[in-house]
């Protein structure tokens, strides 16, 4: 979890080492405002924004717009 991590532990974590194809550095001013705004999320804060993110139709999103998306798997 984001939260109980110091910005040096995420960017030398294995994960954001792939993320990043081994180029965390680049990423440092986006993983330090990401570690800002985690450290006052509770779980069920964190639970209801990856709903709300993860959670809508793309069927819902007129096709104008989908062309204009980018979707990670």
């Amino acid at each position: 979890m984001m939260r109980s991590k110091t910005v040096e532990e995420y960017l030398a974590s294995p994960m954001t080492s792939k993320i990043t194809d081994g180029r965390p550095e680049v990423y440092r001013v986006y993983v330090e405002d990401m570690l800002n705004v985690c450290k006052d999320l509770s779980d069920v804060t964190s639970d209801m924004v990856t709903d709300t993110c993860t959670d809508q139709l793309l069927e819902a999103v007129p096709t104008s717009l989908q062309k204009h998306m980018h979707i990670w798997p």
